[in-house]
């Protein structure tokens, strides 16, 4: 019953809203977010790396290297397992910064411009 009475309440609003489309005079021009290079029209000239990324990899990078030391290294005191430990959470600490920190814009610039500069 409540399935029903849910369907029907979207039926009524989607209907609402589509007989009413026509009426509304709704423009969906989304700006350019990038500006191209003057010679080379397929590359983005607006590209930044942006420094939070690198100061945000850092303080998880020594973040995780402080936990792993109080946890592990303390107990343990096996320093090759700590200088893997160390070698592969700096990758991964920029990994999760970018993600973070980075916008979506200016990953797909650097993506275009890398593709751009190998062909």
């Amino acid at each position: 019953m409540f399935a029903y009475i849910l369907i029907y309440h979207y039926r009524y609003k989607f209907s609402f809203i589509f007989k009413n489309i026509n009426s509304l005079d709704i423009k969906l021009i989304m700006e350019d977010p990038f500006i191209f290079d003057t010679v080379n029209k397929r590359l983005v000239s607006n590209v930044t790396n942006a420094n939070k990324v690198y100061f945000g990899t850092g303080a998880l990078y020594i973040f995780s290297l402080m936990a792993y030391n109080r946890k592990y290294l303390r107990v343990g005191g096996d320093g090759v397992a700590a200088a893997a430990f160390a070698a592969a959470s700096l990758p991964a600490a920029y990994s999760y910064a970018r993600f973070f920190l980075d916008s979506a814009d200016n990953e797909a610039a650097r993506m275009n411009n890398a593709n751009e500069w190998a062909s």
